[in-house]
């Protein structure tokens, strides 16, 4: 894998680069080529045995803001959830119930507490986040603008909602 054949390929032609190979310098050095080439968003899988490499893996992701995770953090947190609250694995593998995202870009809603939200009895919202912090949502909770929204819906329904938040300063029809 080199990032020069991988340009020429069109794969950093992306808005997501998802970097999992097993070796976690392959993936520190594609991911810091694919930013560098202009990738929005990039991930990579960063599972090394040497605690000092990672760390100074780490810091420089952070500074490239490059998003980072470990095999092994994922699967311990996976196994957390799936202990604590037993559906929380049937949640992750069904397909009948997912877990999205929308990102509220739509000034019209600032200000609008989650209780006003359009379909907002037929979602559940598990989490927003703001700033890169979490907010246990209630149902006066004030919306920003780039506040993300962790719900679970059905798929009609929250492609409904993506539309309405997502859309610049336009009201639902």
């Amino acid at each position: 894998m080199d990032a020069k054949e991988l340009i020429t390929a069109g794969i950093f032609d992306t808005d997501v680069l998802v970097l999992a190979h097993r070796l976690a310098a392959d993936n520190y050095d594609l991911a810091l080529a694919a930013k560098k080439y202009g990738v929005p968003r990039v991930l990579l899988r960063l599972d090394t045995q040497d605690p000092e490499e990672a760390q100074k893996m780490k810091v420089e992701l952070e500074k490239k803001n490059i998003e980072f995770f470990s095999t092994f953090t994922t699967g311990v947190g996976v196994l957390r959830s799936a202990i604590q609250s037993p559906e929380v694995l049937r949640l992750l593998t069904s397909s009948d119930a997912e877990i999205f995202e929308i990102q509220l870009t739509n000034s019209l809603y600032e200000g609008t507490e989650l209780s006003e939200l359009p379909e907002i009895q037929n979602i559940v919202i598990s989490r927003i986040v703001r700033e890169h912090q979490f907010i246990a949502p209630k149902g006066g909770t004030q919306l920003q603008l780039g506040d993300h929204l962790l719900l679970s819906g059905s798929r009609e329904v929250v492609a409904r909602l993506r539309q309405i938040l997502n859309n610049q300063n336009s009201v639902d029809q």
